[in-house]
This record gives C-alpha cells, structure tokens and sequence, in this order.
C-alpha cells in the first residue's frame, strides 16, 4: 500500500501530515494532517478517492478533538509553475460555492479580471443565498483587487470595495490552481462559515 509523508502549506504556516493509498486500483486513500493554527493541536482524518493524477475528492471523519464536522471538498493537482500570478491580460472567470451546512452562504458569480500581472483589478458580479431563508442577496457588484503576494505557492489576498461581494465577504485568500481556475475562500470575521469558491475561466 503506497504512503508517505504530507506537508500542508498555508499562511499559518505548514502541517505535517501522512497518508495511504489502497492497492486494489479504486483510488482510495486515507489522509491525516495535524495542525495547531486554531489553538491545540488536532488531528484531521480524511478518506479521499482519486478520480485522474489531477482530480481528488475527500470527506471528513471524526477528528482527534471528537468533533464532526463532515466536511467534503475537492483536490487538484496544482498545474502552473512559480513564480505563480494572474496572466497581464483580461480573463473572465464564473463559479460559485457548495452546500455544506445550513448555515454557510452560498454564491454564484463572474469575476472579470483586467490589467497587469500583480496586483490585478476586477469586477465581480454575485448573487448569494442562505438554506431556510426566503429571500436571496440577487446581484451584488463590486470592484477590487488581486495580490498574490506568494508567488511559490499561488496564495494571495482579495479585497473587495463593496460589502458582500464576495460570497457575502468583502475579502478573501485565493489560490491560482492554474492560469484559467481558481479557488477563494472569504476571510470577513462574520462568516462563520466560509465557502470555497471555485472559479473557472
């Protein structure tokens, strides 16, 4: 059964981690990180499958804290090279949230993206919802910028000029995937449960 060490990188810093992979050709794995960036130290444990060498999906266990959370997402294999930024030419890019729980705000939207290299500007057009309420947030507009301030990796910072913009956020970290996707996650204090935003060109 193929294994080894993991390394999670992040603003926090990195956490350390390892994983397995099932030999019998289906793809499954187990995956365990241990990180400390949100107070004591907590063991997550994932299952994953991978669907290609560039797709994974993984769904969350109990974790070391006795917590469960049952979180679900998606990994890609990072396709672009360092020093990572956003092209110096004019891309428009649309995606939106998942559902994780019934209290996460969901959004849909299109981001046009214009200008030099780093930092860019855009325009960012979204509509947000919440689960049990009536009503949604229909066309939110806004400008802003993009910095990735961390070329090695692709991590960068958002920051937009209008309130909710960004899945009910005015700022959040992004990650350039590769040149035409990219995945945001909002950083505003009052979302207490942010979603991750993928983009694709």
């Amino acid at each position: 059964m193929p294994a080894g060490p993991l390394s999670i990188l992040g603003a926090s810093g990195s956490g350390p981690g390892n994983f397995t992979i099932g030999t019998d050709g289906r793809g499954r794995g187990v995956l365990n990180i241990s990180s400390n960036a949100s107070g004591p130290l907590v063991t997550y444990h994932f299952v994953f499958y991978f669907v290609s060498p560039w797709l994974g999906f993984l769904q969350e266990q109990p974790a070391s804290d006795l917590s469960r959370r049952g979180r679900t997402g998606e990994f890609l294999f990072q396709t672009v090279t360092a020093p990572i930024a956003l092209p110096p030419i004019n891309l428009t890019f649309e995606g939106g949230t998942t559902a994780d729980t019934a209290a996460s705000l969901h959004s849909a939207g299109v981001f046009q993206v214009n200008g030099a290299a780093n930092p860019v500007s855009f325009t960012v057009t979204a509509d947000t919802s919440k689960s049990g309420v009536s009503s949604q947030v229909p066309a939110a507009t806004g400008t802003g910028t993009i910095n990735i301030g961390d070329q090695t990796t692709g991590r960068g910072t958002v920051t937009a000029t209008t309130v909710g913009a960004i899945a009910g956020s005015t700022g959040a970290v992004i990650y350039v995937e590769d040149p035409s996707e990219l995945l945001l996650m909002g950083t505003d204090a009052t979302l207490q449960e942010p979603q991750i935003i993928s983009l694709d060109e």
